[in-house]
Order: structure tokens, then sequence, then C-alpha cells
């Protein structure tokens, strides 16, 4: 499967760099009008195994981005100097992290990527702030300046540290509470801390009308930002057969079409030994405050089974994962049942056992003071 996929990859780069098609087809448009249907029964449920690159007829959506100025971007291996890739977001990311099926590490490392997904379910914007606060290296002042934010040189040089990123990659905004102004807000902070390293930006599924929004600022950030590429999931996911029968979540086929668009944008990694890196940022008990469950089958039954290169060494209704307050505090591990997480604060919430499967969420239409919920 390894050699099927490099394979698959590598003629996508050929096919774009030469005049190939470099959008995909759309019949319809998911998400628009009236609100899709409640999640089906079984999205809580892992997939047996690990889907490969999409069947023919979705290939036309696997392509490279493409700058502001419509040229085909540079691959963001060609950037930088190292191979590690830290991944934030919701639980359209959580469905391909170790936890679940594992498809983006299955499509990243045999590129020679290191890479952490740090995504939970159910999260909200500010999770994205929780995230970056713990796990980026505060930068330069001049780096960390909005103000400046325009001259930022694509690769400028970063501290030698081990544990810091040669790139990053967000997708948040499936869970939208209707402040356009907050998100932006939250958004900017994010990038301003992984500025000036590559960051791949991906649109979000117009799940509902007001996503044109999320849809909106996120096009506006990738031309504010030099080092952002921006990776048009919105547009994929309008194509028939790509998301689940809710409407906002993908189903397999949409999962190898989102790691395999991720795939072609970064490129192969520079030097470095490829690994799935566990994240601590594995709570999923804030899924009811979101738009529904990560796409993990479709099955009726079974339970979570975490990939053995990641195993859970801990008791049964113990773990040692902790998502952080807004601050960057790493907390102290603890073995407390999971709260349920609220979408507008930064209080800290503790992470559910691994070994447990999520559950499903309807998604509700909300007044602007209440999350409708998401991913």
């Amino acid at each position: 499967m390894t050699a099927m996929r490099l394979s698959w990859i590598a003629l996508v780069a050929v096919l774009t760099a030469c005049g190939g098609s470099v959008s995909g087809s759309a019949n319809s448009v998911t998400g628009s009008g009236s609100l899709p249907p409640s999640t089906v029964s079984g999205v809580g449920i892992l997939p047996a195994t690990i889907p490969a690159a999409p069947p023919a007829e979705f290939e036309s959506l696997v392509t490279r981005p493409l700058t502001a100025d419509g040229e085909i971007a540079e691959p963001i291996g060609d950037q930088v100097a190292g191979n590690r890739l830290l991944m934030i977001g919701d639980s359209i990311l959580a469905s391909t992290e170790t936890r679940y099926g594992g498809e983006m590490c299955a499509t990243l490392e045999p590129l020679g990527w290191a890479v952490e997904v740090a995504a939970e379910a159910g999260r909200f914007v500010e999770f994205g702030v929780s995230v970056v606060n713990q796990r980026v290296p505060r930068p330069s002042a001049d780096q960390s300046s909005a103000a400046n934010v325009n001259t930022l040189p694509s690769t400028a040089p970063l501290p030698a540290d081990a544990t810091d990123w040669d790139a990053a990659a967000v997708f948040l905004g499936s869970n939208y509470d209707g402040d356009k102004e907050n998100y932006d807000t939250k958004m900017r902070e994010i990038l301003d801390r992984l500025a000036p390293r590559p960051t791949l930006l991906f649109t979000v599924t117009e799940y509902r009308p007001n996503y044109s929004d999320v849809t909106a600022v996120i096009n506006d950030l990738a031309i504010a930002y030099p080092n952002v590429t921006l990776i048009d999931w919105a547009a994929a996911a309008r194509t028939p057969g790509v998301l689940l029968p809710d409407g906002l979540h993908p189903n397999d086929v949409g999962e190898s079409v989102l790691t395999n668009l991720t795939a072609v944008a970064l490129g192969e990694a520079p030097a470095g030994e490829a690994e799935c890196i566990r994240s601590q940022f594995r709570d999923d008990s804030a899924i009811d405050e979101g738009n529904g469950s990560p796409n993990t089958g479709g099955s009726t039954s079974g339970a979570p089974q975490p990939a053995p290169t990641t195993p859970n060494t801990g008791s049964p209704g113990t773990t040692t994962a902790v998502t952080p307050p807004i601050g960057g505090s790493s907390g102290t591990p603890t073995t407390a049942s999971p709260t349920t997480a609220s979408p507008t604060t930064a209080s800290p919430t503790t992470a559910s056992p691994t070994t447990a499967s999520p559950t499903t969420a309807s998604p509700t239409t909300a007044s602007p003071t209440t999350a409708p919920g998401t991913p």
C-alpha cells in the first residue's frame, strides 16, 4: 500500500505540474439551504482498514494547492530544513489521528514527515490557541507582531530546538458560533504564533449558510500571511460521495482525499526520522458541544483501538493526556472523569479515556449566544 500511495502522490504532482486539473468538479453544494440531517448512527466506531488513494472518480480532487496569483504553490518540503509537522484541528482531523483510523500518519510518514495531529472533537477556534500556546515556542518580538506579518519571509530561521516544528497545518472552523470577528481574531493569534513556519490552512465544509463567514476569513488570512498555503477542502467537500450523510464529516473516501491533499501540498520531507508523534490532545469529551463525531467508519458496533505505534499503557479509565487552558500552562496529568468544555471559554478540560467510543451528537440550531456545535 505504501508503494501505491507514493506512486499516486507522485502522479498527481506530475499531472498538476504539467497543466493537469487543478480543481475538483462539484455537482452539488453541501450545506447550502436547509440544515443537514442528524449525524448517522455508528460514526463513533473505528474503520477496519486505512483507506489508500481515492477511487478513480475522485482523483481530480487531489491537486497541488495554488497561490493567490493562481500559480502552483511550492511544496512545503522544499521550504524547510526539518521534517517535524504539527497539525491542529477539530473532529475532521481527529478522525485521521492514530486513536481512530491513523490515516494521516499512514499517508505522510512514507513521505518522511514526523507528524503530530493535535485535534479533538467538538472544539472551537479557541482550542487552537491553547495548542499553540503549549506546543509552539514563542517567537521573537518582530515575528509575533501582527503588524509585521506581511513582511515575514516564509523561510525565516527558527531556533535550533529539537522539539520545535518545521511546518504546521490548521483545520479549525467546522465548529463555528457565528462570531466572525472572534474567529478572525483567534485565527490570527494562532497564525502569528506559528509564523514564520510554512503553514497549511484548510477551508472547512460550509455546513450551514453562515459558514461562508469562515471561508471568507480563511481566504483573507491566506492572502495576509505569506507563510500560509491554502488547502481548499470546502471545494472538495462539495463533491457528492465525499461526506457522510451528516453533511459535515468526511467518509472513508473523503478522508483519503483529505490526507492525499495534505500529502501533495507537503511533498517529500527533508532528512529526518519519520514517525507518528503521540499527541497529548486526545480529549473528545466536548463532542456534544460540536457538530458531531469524527468519521470512524460507519459500523454500528466496535470500540476504539489505538494503533500499535501508540499504545495506551495506562490502566482502563485513566489517562495522562491533558488539554491546557489558553495561556499555555501544561497542567498536571489527571485521572478525573471528563468534563464538558464550553466553546466560548478557556477553562481546562480533562481528557476522556482513549479506549472510550465517542458518542454521536445530532447537530442543532442555536441562538448567537449558544454554540451550534461542530466536530
